[in-house]
Protein backbone atom coordinates (compact mmCIF):
# COMPACT_ATOMS: atom_id res chain seq x y z
CA UNK A 1 0.00 0.00 0.00
CA UNK A 2 1.25 3.51 -0.57
CA UNK A 3 -0.35 7.02 -0.64
CA UNK A 4 0.03 9.42 -2.97
CA UNK A 5 -1.37 12.71 -4.10
CA UNK A 6 -1.24 14.11 -7.44
CA UNK A 7 -2.86 17.70 -7.64
CA UNK A 8 -5.97 18.67 -9.91
CA UNK A 9 -6.07 22.37 -10.87
CA UNK A 10 -7.64 23.66 -7.97
CA UNK A 11 -4.48 22.43 -6.29
CA UNK A 12 -2.14 23.47 -8.72
CA UNK A 13 -4.24 27.26 -8.37
CA UNK A 14 -3.81 27.29 -4.55
CA UNK A 15 0.00 26.05 -5.11
CA UNK A 16 0.29 29.00 -7.90
CA UNK A 17 -1.52 31.76 -6.02
CA UNK A 18 0.53 30.82 -2.52
CA UNK A 19 -2.19 29.63 -0.56
CA UNK A 20 -1.59 28.80 3.04
CA UNK A 21 -0.45 25.24 3.62
CA UNK A 22 -4.21 24.39 5.91
CA UNK A 23 -6.17 25.62 2.59
CA UNK A 24 -4.33 23.15 0.54
CA UNK A 25 -4.55 20.17 2.88
CA UNK A 26 -8.29 21.30 2.89
CA UNK A 27 -8.60 21.17 -0.93
CA UNK A 28 -6.57 17.89 -1.20
CA UNK A 29 -8.70 16.23 0.95
CA UNK A 30 -11.85 17.41 -0.96
CA UNK A 31 -10.61 15.81 -3.62
CA UNK A 32 -8.70 12.69 -2.61
CA UNK A 33 -9.54 9.01 -1.44
CA UNK A 34 -7.39 8.79 1.85
CA UNK A 35 -5.51 5.50 2.47
CA UNK A 36 -7.47 5.19 5.50
CA UNK A 37 -10.58 4.87 3.28
CA UNK A 38 -8.47 3.01 0.68
CA UNK A 39 -7.34 0.46 3.21
CA UNK A 40 -10.63 0.08 5.30
CA UNK A 41 -12.26 -0.54 1.68
CA UNK A 42 -9.58 -3.44 0.91
CA UNK A 43 -9.68 -4.78 4.11
CA UNK A 44 -14.18 -5.13 4.52
CA UNK A 45 -13.14 -6.90 0.20
CA UNK A 46 -10.67 -9.21 1.60
CA UNK A 47 -7.73 -8.03 -0.13
CA UNK A 48 -5.62 -7.09 2.88
CA UNK A 49 -5.28 -8.25 5.87
CA UNK A 50 -5.32 -6.62 10.05
CA UNK A 51 -2.09 -6.86 10.04
CA UNK A 52 -0.33 -5.11 6.70
CA UNK A 53 -3.03 -2.01 8.38
CA UNK A 54 -0.86 -1.55 10.96
CA UNK A 55 2.22 -2.09 9.35
CA UNK A 56 1.71 0.32 7.02
CA UNK A 57 -0.48 2.84 8.09
CA UNK A 58 0.87 5.93 10.31
CA UNK A 59 -0.84 5.87 13.81
CA UNK A 60 -2.13 9.55 12.68
CA UNK A 61 -4.13 7.40 9.86
CA UNK A 62 -5.22 4.71 12.26
CA UNK A 63 -6.23 7.64 14.84
CA UNK A 64 -8.48 9.19 11.86
CA UNK A 65 -9.77 5.70 11.47
CA UNK A 66 -10.56 5.23 14.59
CA UNK A 67 -12.12 8.68 14.77
CA UNK A 68 -13.88 8.81 12.20
CA UNK A 69 -15.57 5.08 12.05
CA UNK A 70 -14.74 5.07 8.26
CA UNK A 71 -14.04 1.11 9.23
CA UNK A 72 -17.06 -1.30 9.28
CA UNK A 73 -15.90 -3.52 11.92
CA UNK A 74 -19.07 -5.99 11.39
CA UNK A 75 -18.25 -5.98 7.89
CA UNK A 76 -14.41 -6.12 8.19
CA UNK A 77 -14.74 -9.12 10.75
CA UNK A 78 -17.14 -10.94 7.78
CA UNK A 79 -14.29 -10.54 5.88
CA UNK A 80 -11.20 -11.35 7.72
CA UNK A 81 -13.51 -14.90 8.60
CA UNK A 82 -14.60 -15.97 5.19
Amino acid sequence: MAELWTPGDAEFLLITKGAALSELRDAARASTISMVEDVSEKLVQGRTNVEELLRTLLYSSLYEMRRSSCLDVGRAHDALHR
